[in-house]
């Protein structure tokens, strides 16, 4: 029998078994580009892509254009604008992603939110030379980087990760909001840390040890002496706290859980407790929180949100300092977070798992909304040996994402809190707060919940107990807060009538 025809590849060696299928396969090295621009020299990989770009050199009176049927964007070919209209106007999203409940236009974007959300096998050969921040692909790297550029285009507003730069394309498709677009590019390309007061040196952070409710002292990383002076207890386990976007040093936050884990055991606590102010960085000392607090709310969130890794990095090494000079293991460290503060916590774990070892617990406080941002950057179950989340305003200022944490705690639903029905200046922030309240009455008594009847997204809201928990399952229940069980992970529902006013 005559064996089949082959043609192989020469640069990568597969073969093929007709011309046609090699040729096609050609076109897919990067360096093969056979089809020339006459008027240009530039060359594309798919003579239709070639003939597309030919037409940019002809005069607009003899193109051929065709233009949407509901905005006034034009294009060379149907096909792109088809296309157009599927994907802007008709918002078709026909490639789901088989991991989470995400949908996409086309595979090309399915893709890549896989391998930017999603886990990966491929070795993170691409480092950040600014903060700790690995990945397996270089575009990833490169976007990455725009988050250490001040002034850069993708940030959070009000805790929401937004892409300005295709808001602005999207604008410029009506011909009436290209002066809003103008505007707003002229924003971006103006906004800067130096304008506002928010630094971006790490040495500005400020490590208060409490040996008593009335009386903190200083502890300078890398300073062994300030160490030796604050009398910090040796070997003895640490609590770590941390406030969240525009806090400073005192906040209600980290004063109220500072006194309830200083006066635990009737004043006699064996633990350390420790509080970051990271005001300095977190916008706490802007001079735009004198005026309207929503707008400095929208300017300075894109800047604070840069912080969060380097800051986690020092909280790290920080706490690698602790250990060489006072025996303080990390698997004795507990890190509570609120808020934007979670996230630091969860890069200090991140960090840690990569240079150091786990940090032994690390809690977030209705850690802030971040649900685009991949669980790279973000506070995440793997980040710790134990990772406990309570979430109080879900899907507002806090995270919508379920299953984020080893234990997921929703505090009435998760949604609006008791005494939170009132109208605020910043909307969803008493709820937001309820969080660490919460926690801080979990110190002081035990807070009992039950296994959640439902976690789907899409139910209103999000996680209720099984009616009939308290009266036919009550071995289900647990105990959450300061003193949770480590071996009591899933999701929880916890019903609290007190408003902590």
């Amino acid at each position: 029998m005559v064996g089949r025809r082959r043609f192989p590849c020469t640069l990568y060696g597969k073969e093929f078994q007709t011309k046609a299928e090699l040729d096609q396969h050609i076109l897919t090295h990067p360096t093969e580009k056979p089809h020339k621009c006459s008027t240009c020299g530039r060359s594309f990989t798919h003579n239709s892509g070639m003939r597309l770009h030919e037409m940019t050199h002809l005069e607009k009176s003899v193109r051929d254009v065709f233009q949407c049927d509901v905005c006034p964007q034009t294009f060379f070919g149907r096909s792109e604008q088809q296309r157009h209209i599927r994907r802007v106007h008709e918002n078709q999203r026909n490639c789901p992603c088989t991991v989470c409940d995400k949908r996409f236009s086309n595979s090309y974007h399915l893709k890549r939110h896989v391998e930017a959300v999603h886990e990966t096998d491929k070795e993170r050969i691409h480092a950040c030379d600014k903060c700790w921040y690995r990945s397996h692909s270089k575009h990833n790297l490169a976007n990455h980087s725009i988050r250490h550029n001040p002034a850069s285009i993708h940030f959070w507003v009000t805790f929401g990760c937004y892409n300005f730069a295709n808001l602005i394309c999207k604008l410029r498709q009506n011909m009436f909001l290209k002066i809003a677009s103008l505007f707003l590019a002229g924003f971006v390309a103006s906004c800067r840390c130096d304008q506002y007061g928010v630094s971006s040196d790490v040495n500005t952070l400020k490590f208060y040890y409490f040996r008593n409710a009335n009386e903190k002292v200083e502890i300078v990383y890398g300073d062994t002496n300030s160490l030796k002076a604050s009398k910090l207890k040796k070997g003895r386990p640490t609590t770590l706290l941390i406030d969240g976007f525009l806090s400073s040093y005192p906040s209600n936050m980290s004063v109220t859980l500072m006194e309830s884990l200083v006066g635990e055991n009737w004043g006699k606590s064996q633990t350390n407790v420790i509080v970051l102010d990271w005001g300095s960085m977190s916008g706490g000392h802007s001079p735009l929180l004198a005026g309207n607090l929503p707008y400095a709310m929208y300017v300075l969130a894109p800047i604070v949100a840069a912080n969060v890794p380097p800051v986690g990095v020092r909280v790290a090494e920080f706490v690698e300092f602790l250990r060489v000079n006072k025996r303080i293991e990390r698997k004795n460290v507990h890190i509570i977070g609120h808020s934007m503060g979670a996230h630091i916590a969860g890069n200090a774990g991140k960090y840690s798992n990569v240079v150091y070892t786990p940090i032994g617990r690390l809690t977030g406080l209705d850690p802030a909304n971040a649900d685009t941002y991949p669980t790279s950057l973000v506070l995440y179950k793997t980040d710790a040996d134990l990772v406990d989340l309570y979430h109080t305003n879900r899907g507002g200022l806090g995270e919508a994402r379920t299953g984020s944490g080893d234990l997921d705690v929703y505090i009435n639903g998760g949604n609006n809190q008791p005494g939170c029905n009132f109208v605020e200046i910043v909307p969803g922030y008493c709820s937001h707060s309820y969080s660490w309240k919460f926690y801080a009455a979990t110190i002081s008594g035990l807070k009992f919940g039950c296994p959640c009847s439902t976690t789907d997204p899409a139910a209103s809201p999000t996680c209720f107990c099984n009616p009939s928990c308290n009266d036919f399952c009550w071995w289900k229940m647990a105990s959450f807060g300061h003193y949770v069980f480590p071996r009591t992970t899933g999701s929880y529902h916890v019903t609290v009538t007190d408003t902590f006013q």
